[in-house]
């Protein structure tokens, strides 16, 4: 089996309350079980997210578009679509985490292009900087599932 993962950022057309967010984590998570896609989901609180989807590649191209292709997104960027030797979030089905400005801030590289208006012509340092905020969250989750542990 191919494994492979898209990395994307996109702005939503209306905020998500938390009802909202629990709903679409809920049914993510369930449908990503089904088609053995994992991954992680970050939201600024603002509109903006930045997901990566993993999986068998015939599950995670119609997956993400079927996301491009929904309303609710707009200004749908894709950061990284390749294929992948082994999954970074194999324990999730939907990993998630609200990105406060504070946590944002110190990811190595800060780039404020998650507070732009939209997520047009993101060049290779803000490509960059997505990438590192997402293996900070992934340690951060790996450290929180220790400490809990203990």
């Amino acid at each position: 089996m191919i494994l492979f993962e898209i990395l994307y950022v996109s702005r939503c057309r209306h905020r998500f309350d938390d009802a909202s967010l629990t709903e679409l984590l809920r049914i993510a998570r369930r449908n990503n079980h089904a088609h053995d896609i994992t991954g992680l989901l970050l939201y600024d609180g603002r509109g903006t997210f930045i997901q990566v989807l993993e999986g068998p590649q015939q599950a995670v191209e119609p997956l993400y578009e079927r996301i491009s292709g929904d309303n609710r997104h707009d200004h749908v960027h894709v950061l990284s679509r390749q294929s992948i030797k082994r999954r970074s979030f194999p324990e999730w089905q939907m990993g998630f985490y609200l990105m406060t400005s504070e946590l944002i801030r110190k990811v190595d590289g800060f780039s404020d292009f998650l507070f732009s208006d939209t997520n047009q012509n993101i060049d290779n340092q803000e490509q960059a900087f997505a990438l590192r905020m997402l293996d900070y969250f992934r340690l951060k989750a790996r450290r929180e599932q220790e400490d809990s542990s203990c």
